[in-house]
């Protein structure tokens, strides 16, 4: 004897876990579409060195006004693009400036504290120092732009530099 009427047709498992997989990867991929067109980059290698050298530009433009703010005079000392390898088959730039700042009030260690001071708080200036006299600081302009100054005896160094990232068209 048999219990009950004719069973309900009942979907297979895999017919259900097929379609759970399916609707995944359509949600992955939509995420990924909309992900690449409009999250900012989230590391340096994903913006190219030509859309970085504006933030270069800005960072230059910033420590002048700053230094302007200290009676400090900035001269450029070199401008460089110089070819890199992001891995061994992606070949790219690092673009950079170096700009040495002076003030006839003020020592280069002096000088390296005043200038960290007057920076933008988003910067976020850390500033080394080596048995109490002020050394060195680095900061980030943002789009993973670094600044470097190191003191010397009556002026500053500083370097504003992109670190390697992938040419235009690549």
């Amino acid at each position: 004897m048999t219990e009950g009427g004719p069973r309900a047709p009942r979907r297979s498992r895999r017919a259900v876990l097929a379609a759970a997989v399916a609707a995944w990867a359509l949600l992955l991929g939509w995420l990924g579409y909309r992900s690449a067109r409009e999250d900012p980059p989230t590391a340096r290698e994903q913006r190219t060195a030509e859309a970085a050298a504006p933030v270069v530009d800005g960072a230059a433009a910033e420590i002048a006004r700053a230094a302007a703010r200290l009676a400090a005079t900035v001269a450029p000392a070199a401008d460089r693009r110089e070819p890199c390898e992001i891995t061994p088959l992606r070949p790219g730039d690092e673009v950079s400036r170096t700009l040495v700042v002076t003030s006839p009030a003020a020592d280069g260690p002096a000088l390296l504290r005043a200038l960290a001071a007057e920076l933008p708080g988003a910067y976020g200036v850390t500033v080394y120092s080596r048995d109490g006299v002020a050394r060195r600081f680095t900061a980030d302009a943002g789009e993973f732009v670094a600044v470097r100054a190191d003191a010397g005896p009556r002026a500053l160094s500083v370097t504003i530099a992109t670190g390697c990232r992938p040419r235009a068209g690549r």
